[in-house]
């Protein structure tokens, strides 16, 4: 299963790196870009846009869990990774809170992973993860396209 951030608030600890995929919009359908200049939803103009799947720990049931986040929630992650005293988001908890201006991440104390942690990290299948992002086959994006 795949979560989504809506929740007001979220202690998290980061399993994986975020892997990127790029979606288009159709009228109430989401459909995966072939992410080539030959992707017939790119030619036709409309709007493309990134999401980013992460394996993570939810500490609120302290269960591994896969999640989906948009540009604004990763941003808040990359910009932890980027900071010289912060770095890589697998090394500490961070509470994300949902302010009027989106999420904003809040790093917590840099700790080891527990055992249980490093089980759950070990359980995560990233091949899994890779597959949720793939791009889309062009002979079924353009079976797709019919049903447009």
């Amino acid at each position: 299963m795949i979560h989504k951030f809506t929740k007001n608030k979220y202690t998290i600890r980061a399993l994986t790196s975020p892997y990127q995929g790029m979606e288009h919009t159709v009228g109430k359908r989401t459909i995966g870009c072939f992410h080539t200049k030959q992707c017939p939803l790119c030619i036709a103009k409309y709007v493309r846009r990134a999401y980013w799947i992460i394996g993570l720990i939810d500490r609120e049931d302290n269960t591994a869990k896969i999640f989906r986040m948009g540009t604004a929630v990763f941003r808040e992650l990359a910009d932890l990774a980027k900071d010289v005293e912060w770095g890589d988001p697998m090394k500490y908890d961070i509470e994300l809170e949902l302010t009027h201006h989106g999420y904003v991440a809040e790093p917590l104390p840099k700790t080891a992973l527990s055992i249980d942690d490093i089980r759950m990290q070990m359980n995560i299948d990233k091949a899994a993860l890779l597959k949720l992002v793939e791009p889309i086959p062009l002979d079924r994006m353009e079976k797709l396209m019919v049903l447009l």
